[in-house]
């Protein structure tokens, strides 16, 4: 972002959370961004962004930032054609000073150009930010390009640890992506775009030589509770399914052991043959889960070594629903299933860790995957899978 600069203003100052991410502080990260759009549309001069207080970061909540300040660029770069007088507002940066993991994210993604990084930091991948949306014609389709970017982007981040993709893998992964940006089309209001971002680490980490690999999706629009509610008459079959699947839920009930029809509708989706779509194509309701299954075995270095252990967060309306290896996705008959709970069964609730509904709202969906890769490790789940 080379519009960024370090703020030596303090005028339209706006504090970063300690915490900045979704996952672990839901609302006052939603309360960060309304304070930034205000900002963006009532007040004048340039916008100040305080990362001093920051202690923890995700790519998401700086993708976000990207996302807002682009657009609020863009239409003031279009006012300027009709008001050649008018001043264009710049984000200005407040940077970390004490925490190494903030910098990093910052210095990597453009927000702030620390001086006191070294080769011995390691490397970096970045992923520029891209975004799309449905097009009417295949000429016009963005898609496409951007999934091929992706792909090659997650193949280029096991470099540093001497593997890649078979051209099988490269297919699978392809196809994964390809089904999370036809939800992320689907979900979108009209004309709108979704975005996609990402970075890659390759470091050493309590003398474990690994690339960390971050990957966020995410639109505007519907949430998938709404977009499931929205097709319950076209969709009855379905709907019925994940109806009484809630309503047998709802009698384990007890105390603080209870979860909203939101998240647990958002939980029940996910799993194979479920899909908001599925009156008009039987193939859809699977891309999803695949998905994590993907994420679970290409993160099962953190069964063996808690200090690199994955996650995958999807962000949407109210809900934050969270996958680790605890609770992978498994097999039970011809489908993978998700529980949320390390009994991986779905007649119990989920585990109050993985599944969480907050009072601030997101409007749209966030799907973000952090994974530690290891080349021995790799190579592991490599022999296991051609086992099996």
């Amino acid at each position: 972002m080379n519009n960024l600069g370090f703020a030596k203003s303090l005028k339209n100052k706006i504090t970063v959370p300690k915490d900045f991410s979704f996952y672990t502080n839901f609302n006052a990260c939603i309360n960060f961004f309304r304070e930034l759009i205000s900002t963006f549309v009532n007040k004048e001069n340039d916008v100040t962004i305080d990362f001093s207080q920051c202690r923890n970061v995700s790519v998401s909540t700086l993708t976000l930032i990207d996302v807002l300040y682009k657009e609020f660029l863009l239409g003031q770069i279009r006012h300027k054609r009709i008001n050649e007088n008018h001043y264009i507002r710049r984000l200005k940066i407040i940077p970390s000073y004490h925490s190494f993991e903030v910098k990093k994210y910052l210095h990597s993604l453009r927000f702030y150009e620390y001086d006191d990084f070294k080769d011995g930091d390691g490397e970096v991948l970045p992923f520029e930010l891209i975004k799309g949306k449905k097009r009417n014609s295949y000429q016009e389709n963005t898609k496409g390009k951007a999934v091929a970017q992706i792909v090659e982007f997650i193949n280029n981040s096991l470099q540093p640890v001497n593997k890649s993709l078979t051209s099988d893998g490269l297919n699978i992964i392809e196809s994964l992506v390809s089904e999370i940006l036809n939800n992320a089309e689907d979900h979108s209001h009209n004309n709108c775009e979704w975005y996609a971002n990402g970075i890659a680490f390759h470091e050493t980490i309590k003398n474990e030589d690994v690339v960390e690999l971050n990957l966020v999706i995410m639109n505007f629009g519907n949430t998938m509770y709404q977009g499931f509610e929205g097709t319950k008459v076209l969709n009855k079959d379905n709907y019925s399914k994940v109806d009484n699947k809630y309503n047998q839920h709802r009698l384990l009930f007890k105390g603080h052991n209870r979860f909203e029809r939101e998240s647990l509708f958002m939980l029940y989706m996910l799993n194979e043959g479920i899909s908001r779509l599925k009156y008009e194509d039987d193939s859809r309701g699977n891309g999803t889960m695949q998905f994590l299954d993907a994420f679970s075995q290409i993160g099962s270095f953190g069964n063996k070594n808690p200090d690199f252990i994955p996650r995958l967060n999807i962000i949407s309306g109210h809900t934050v629903l969270s996958c680790d290896n605890k609770v992978a996705p498994y097999a039970e008959g011809k489908h993978l299933k998700l529980s949320l709970n390390k009994e991986k069964d779905l007649t119990l609730l989920p585990d109050t860790e993985y599944l969480n509904y907050y009072n601030e709202f997101f409007p749209g969906t966030i799907i973000e995957c952090r994974i530690f890769l290891n080349e021995k490790f790799f190579d592991e789940i490599l022999n296991n899978n051609h086992n099996e």
